[in-house]
Parts: structure tokens; C-alpha cells; sequence
């Protein structure tokens, strides 16, 4: 990768359904807003290192007992960029920012707009960093102990010497009991494969100029932010993929973007975009750190680990009990069928629906054929109030895309 724009080594594929439903972002008009990032700094208590900036009048920061963290101001960009184009504003920085990291957020904004139509956010620098910078030699890799992070730490081809994970943004900041669980795990499987565990804390979700931003577009910036932060001991972040590059939606993490929020100090990689999920997860059902340590559930349903109840916990467990391997798992209670599990299911959202169509597409259980077709169907009847409200976000968007693109590309709500 040089100096310019990362060029994309695949093709963008067939155009397919926009399958998220976040809320469209049309174009402001006047003069924007300026949301100000000043004052970033590095402190330490004892092991603990803490690297804060003032956003908006209020301390925005990112902490670990496990490594030192870089001040970098693009580590506040890349968490912040999301949130500025939602409130129509531009980003100030009182410190110098690398030119190379403007250019590409520049470019990453190109594609945002192309998706959601937003108004694209100014970086404004106190001046662009021309001193030389050199790259560590280290790799990191973004790891959640969910299928998508496993599959790239065991089959990515990367050998990784920093496993890093967050607590602050899928677990709670208050919620210290799943976070020190998930915190044990992380470190047994980095000792498993020789890495160096590193947690880090962030009040990012938390901040007041962050908390209504949409978390399926800005997270991806909230990962690239990581490896700014360590970019005194690794060259490259490893970001995971969600979905495989013919499934080209728009996303928050995806394979067109993540690499667009890398600096001259830190190259930014998303992996494994080739495989869908469950994919992935039959070809690490056998590896017994996965069976030990496979953390899917989102839900928070119980005090650590999987519920075993939720959509994302019975979507892994079919596709393992197609595999033949779910009784190898003791992260899940198996005490239930999975059919019966389907069927308590009461809907899946309609983002999820390509996944299960592709499980359906591959299933040979006609049992769980037909809880998965049921599962559908009444997934597609239903009009709650919640995706009512999510049509009418959609509206201004959905309608010019179906005079230009037809039918296809009406949600399936």
C-alpha cells in the first residue's frame, strides 16, 4: 500500500438490497457545525494508561492495564467521523494530523455518501503531520471470541501478536462481571496461540456528542480507532469481516471501508470477506480452542457467556448441530432442540434475512428446513411498530432507489 488511496482488490460485485434499515442521512444545507477534539493527552495510574481528549467540553477516553496507548488524533477521528456526519458537522483537531488518513477518510466519505447520501464531514487539522513516521512491525487483531474474529486468527495466514478486545462497546462499562469474563477468555486464548491480550476500555459509547450516533454505521470506525491507539507496537489492525464480498451491503465494517481509515503509522485490514459466517464456522468446528471459547450472544441475556436463546445464539448452534459438532460445545446449553429453539424465535429482522436464506439454502434436516421456513414467513408478515417506524426513516431513500434500480430493491417488510 503507498501513499494514496488503498485501491480495492475485489470486485464490487452484483448490486444487491440495501438489508440494513439504519436511518438515511440526507444532505444539510448551511454552514455546518464544528465539533472540536482538543487537549488529547496520555496520563498513567500506576499500570493503567489513559488517553483522553476534550469533545465537545466533555472527556472522551480510552484506557488498558496491558499496553501503553499512542495519543493519536486520528484514533479520535476515525471514533468521531460518524458522529459529525450524523449531526451535519465538520471535525476540528487542535493537534497535527497525518494528510494520508485525511485523504482516505476523504475517500471512505465518497462511499458513505454513495450508500446513505450524507453530507460529508471537513477534517480540520491545526496543521497536517510532515514528519516521518515510522511503522511498528506487530500485528493486532480486533477479537471479540465471536465466529468472525476466531476464523481470522486461525485461518487468515496473519501471525498475530496482540489479540485486542474492548470493553465499552458491546459490554456495558458498568457491567464488570461479563467484561472480567470475557476478559479471561481473551487471555487463555492468547496464551493458547502466543499473543499478548490487550483490553481496552472506552466511556466511547457512553460520550454524550457519540451516544446517538448509529452504531451499525460507526462501529467500524470504532475498531480502526484501536489501532491507532497501538500504534507504538503494531503496523497492522486485522478487522474481521461480517459479510462475504458478493453480499455487498452497506455496513459499517466492510471490505470497501475499513481500509480507508488506515494512516501513514497504521494499516487498517479487513479479512475473511470471502466465506459467509457459517461458512467459516464449519471450517473451525473442530479447532477445540473454539469449542472452549466461542462467545456469539449480544443479547447479554445472562451474566457471561452465550444464553443459548437469543437469534444469533440459535442461528450458531444449527448451523453446528448441521455440522454434527454442537454436542462438542459446552459454551452452549444444549438441553433444547434446536427446531424447538427456532420456533420460539418470534422474528428475525430483515437484515438477517439473506443468512437464513443461505442456511435454508444449505440445510439437509427437513425438520429444521421447516422451522427455518416457518421462522421466514412469519418474520415477513409481521409489521411491528418498530419497522414500521424504520420504513418511514427509509422512505426519502428507498423511493429514488426504486426509480432508478426497480422492484429488487424495495425492503423486504
Amino acid at each position: 500500500m503507498g501513499n494514496g488511496v488503498p485501491a480495492h482488490s475485489k470486485p464490487q460485485g452484483e448490486r444487491v438490497p440495501i438489508r440494513r434499515h439504519a436511518r438515511p442521512l440526507l444532505l444539510g444545507r448551511g454552514r455546518a457545525t464544528i465539533l472540536k477534539i482538543t487537549d488529547i493527552r496520555v496520563s498513567t495510574d500506576g499500570p493503567r494508561v489513559r488517553v483522553s481528549a476534550e469533545v465537545e467540553g466533555c472527556p472522551l477516553w480510552f484506557e488498558s492495564s496491558d499496553i501503553s496507548l499512542r495519543p493519536a488524533p486520528e484514533a479520535f477521528g476515525c471514533a468521531l467521523v460518524p458522529a459529525a456526519v450524523e449531526q451535519r458537522a465538520d471535525l476540528a483537531f487542535d493537534a497535527p494530523v497525518d494528510p494520508r488518513w485525511i485523504a482516505h477518510v476523504g475517500a471512505l466519505q465518497h462511499i458513505w455518501r454513495q450508500w446513505w447520501r450524507i453530507r460529508q464531514a471537513d477534517i480540520r487539522p491545526r496543521t497536517e503531520e510532515r514528519s516521518p513516521l515510522v511503522r511498528a512491525k506487530g500485528v493486532g487483531l480486533c477479537f471479540s471470541g465471536g465466529v468472525d474474529s476466531f476464523y481470522s486468527l486461525l485461518r487468515s495466514g496473519f501471525a498475530f501478536d496482540h489479540l485486542v478486545s474492548v470493553h465499552g462497546y458491546d459490554v456495558k462499562l458498568s457491567d464488570t462481571r461479563r467484561s472480567a469474563a470475557a476478559e479471561q477468555s481473551l487471555r487463555e486464548v492468547a496464551a493458547a496461540v502466543g499473543a499478548k491480550p490487550v483490553t481496552v476500555r472506552t466511556n466511547l459509547r457512553e460520550h454524550p456528542t457519540f451516544a446517538g450516533a448509529d452504531w451499525e454505521r460507526s462501529h467500524g470506525g470504532a475498531l480502526a480507532a484501536l489501532g491507532h491507539l497501538l500504534g507504538d507496537d503494531i503496523g497492522i489492525l486485522v478487522i474481521s469481516s461480517s459479510d462475504p464480498y458478493h453480499h455487498d451491503a452497506p455496513w459499517g465494517s466492510h471490505w470497501k471501508t475499513d481500509p480507508l481509515w488506515s494512516s501513514s503509522r497504521i494499516e487498517i485490514v479487513h479479512s475473511g470477506a470471502g466465506l459467509w459466517r457459517n461458512e467459516k464456522l464449519q471450517l473451525i468446528a473442530g479447532e477445540d480452542l473454539v469449542r472452549r471459547h466461542l462467545r456469539v450472544c449480544w443479547e447479554n441475556r445472562r451474566p457471561a457467556g452465550n444464553c443459548g436463546h437469543c437469534e444469533k445464539c440459535v442461528r450458531t448452534m444449527f448451523v453446528l448441530a448441521q455440522a454434527h459438532q454442537l454436542e462438542h460445545f459446552p459454551v452452549f446449553d444444549g438441553a433444547a432442540p434446536v427446531r424447538e429453539r427456532i420456533h420460539q424465535l418470534p422474528r428475525i429482522a430483515p437484515a438477517l434475512f439473506p443468512d437464513y436464506e443461505e442456511l435454508l439454502r444449505q440445510c439437509t434436516d427437513p425438520f429444521l428446513a421447516e422451522a427455518l421456513r416457518a421462522l421466514l414467513a412469519r418474520s415477513r408478515t409481521v409489521r411491528s411498530p418498530s419497522v414500521c417506524r424504520a420504513l418511514a426513516h427509509r422512505l426519502p431513500e428507498v423511493i429514488p432507489m426504486r426509480w432508478r434500480y426497480g422492484r429488487r430493491y424495495l425492503p423486504a417488510w
